[in-house]
């Protein structure tokens, strides 16, 4: 219920960029067993595009970004 509300939530508002906060004990299939976000991940994934990574923990997704956008070529840390 949550998860859906928050798909909605980016797709209505269009939301620019998401600090996503990676668990390393999950792949992000749906089918990874305690995975409840594993639909909006699948969100993510089609609707943005992973443009900077901070620590080893965290990255920032942003929509729509084109391959040639300054932000998007930027190199991952």
């Amino acid at each position: 219920e949550y998860v859906a509300a928050a798909v909605r939530d980016l797709e209505s508002s269009h939301v620019r960029f998401v600090l996503w906060s990676i668990d390393p004990t999950l792949t992000g299939h749906l089918s990874d067993a305690g995975d409840n976000l594993g639909a909006l991940r699948k969100y993510l994934r089609s609707h943005y595009r992973m443009v900077k990574t901070f620590d080893p923990d965290f990255q920032l997704w942003q929509r729509g970004v084109s391959a040639g956008s300054a932000l998007a070529t930027a190199p991952a840390q």
